[in-house]
C-alpha cells in the first residue's frame, strides 16, 4: 500500500509542476514577444510571419538569403506603412510575397500559398471582429439594459 499511494503522490506531484512550468513559461515567452514587438516594432513581426510562411519548405541557401534580403529591404517601409496605412501594408506583404515566391519550385510555392491563404483569412476574421486570437469571436454580446421603472 505505501509503495502506491508514494508513486500516485509522485505523480500528482509531476502533473502540478507540470501545469507550474506551462503557467509560468507561457507568461514569460509572451512577455518576450511583446517586448519584441515593442522594441523592434512591426518589421519584426513581418519577419516571424515570413518565417512561419516559408518553414519546413526544403530552401536552399540561396533561397534562404535572398527571402531574408527580400524582408529586410521591406522592413523600412513596413515600419513607416503600419503606423499610417493598413491596406498599403497589405498591398506590400502581398508584393514582397509576390517576389518570394518566385524563388521558389513549384511545390514550395504552392504550400506559400496555402499558407497566405490561411494568413489572410485570419486577418479578414480579425478585420470583421468575426474571430481570430484577438477578435471577438467568444465575447458574448453585452445583455440590454433593464426597463426604465415605471415605464
Amino acid at each position: 500500500m505505501k509503495g502506491k499511494t508514494r508513486i500516485w503522490i509522485g505523480m500528482v506531484l509531476l502533473f502540478i509542476s507540470g501545469i507550474a512550468v506551462g503557467f509560468f513559461g507561457s507568461g514569460l515567452v509572451m512577455r518576450k514577444h511583446v517586448r519584441e514587438f515593442v522594441q523592434k516594432g512591426p518589421s519584426h513581426m513581418n519577419a516571424r510571419i515570413v518565417g512561419r510562411a516559408i518553414r519546413g519548405m526544403d530552401l536552399t541557401d540561396e533561397q534562404r538569403a535572398k527571402i531574408d534580403a527580400i524582408v529586410e529591404e521591406a522592413s523600412p517601409e513596413m515600419r513607416r506603412l503600419s503606423s499610417e496605412f493598413g491596406d498599403s501594408l497589405e498591398t506590400l506583404a502581398t508584393t514582397q510575397f509576390d517576389n518570394i515566391k518566385a524563388l521558389l519550385d513549384e511545390e514550395q510555392a504552392k504550400i506559400l500559398e496555402q499558407r497566405m491563404e490561411e494568413i489572410r483569412k485570419r486577418i479578414g476574421k480579425r478585420r470583421d471582429g468575426r474571430g481570430g486570437r484577438h477578435g471577438k469571436r467568444d465575447r458574448q454580446e453585452d445583455p440590454p439594459p433593464p426597463p426604465a421603472p415605471g415605464g
